[in-house]
């Protein structure tokens, strides 16, 4: 059999409806290796000692060689093989004195639709692992971006917040003080400049009772 095949194929119900199905198990056998050994694409091989390329659905054999692989003796193979070819017409066959040519008949009706999908499934695959790699690349950057990238709030914002939050934080001195700094918290950029206001307030409750202003170095 030929070592490269890979893969699964397609077999179909109506094999059961066969006439040898119930009566001739070595049939049966034989007809399902015959499909294993199809090749699925193109492919060099040798007939009666000369290249040929196979199409997909056929390869080349010899009864000694199919006795061997199936365990079914050369005789009942070359009967089996007549029959499919004559009788059923599931075949056909070019033989030479070293080998022979087997080709299996519809075989792109009842597998090539099979092997279009596993395609699809791979390069669908394929296209899916890209998606999920550009994605998590874009998440990575955009995080980098946000965490590097702070838009500073304006001065109107901060007044704003201010008023809503009824503190007594001078808003030009805060922008002021973190547009010196870069707007960073130690070695990290700011990600909330209303938690940094939150934080102000909460380190002058106990600082500031007069209610004055504040500028609070922090």
């Amino acid at each position: 059999m030929n070592s490269d095949i890979i893969g699964w194929i397609k077999l179909h119900r109506k094999l059961s409806e066969k006439s040898f199905y119930r009566k001739d198990s070595e049939k049966v056998h034989l007809w399902i290796h015959l499909l294993f050994c199809a090749n699925r694409k193109e492919r060099e091989e040798q007939l009666g000692g000369k290249p040929i390329t196979c199409k997909p659905g056929q390869f080349t054999t010899g009864r000694k060689q199919l006795a061997m692989e199936t365990g079914i003796s050369e005789s009942k193979i070359e009967r089996i093989l007549t029959y499919f070819e004559k009788i059923e017409q599931q075949i056909e066959q070019q033989k030479t004195s070293v080998n022979r040519l087997i080709s299996i008949c519809n075989w792109e009706e009842y597998q090539t639709s099979e092997q279009q999908i596993e395609q699809q499934v791979n390069n669908d695959r394929t296209t899916g692992e890209q998606q999920v790699n550009t994605l998590q690349e874009y998440k990575e950057v955009k995080k980098k971006k946000k965490e590097n990238n702070i838009i500073p709030p304006t001065l109107e914002m901060v007044s704003n917040y201010c008023k809503e939050r009824t503190n007594k934080i001078d808003p030009a001195y805060f922008i002021n003080w973190n547009e010196a700094r870069g707007w960073m918290i130690g070695k990290y950029k700011m990600k909330d400049w209303q938690a940094a206001i939150r934080t102000w307030e909460q380190r002058d409750k106990n600082n500031n009772p007069s209610g004055n202003k504040i500028k609070l170095a922090v």
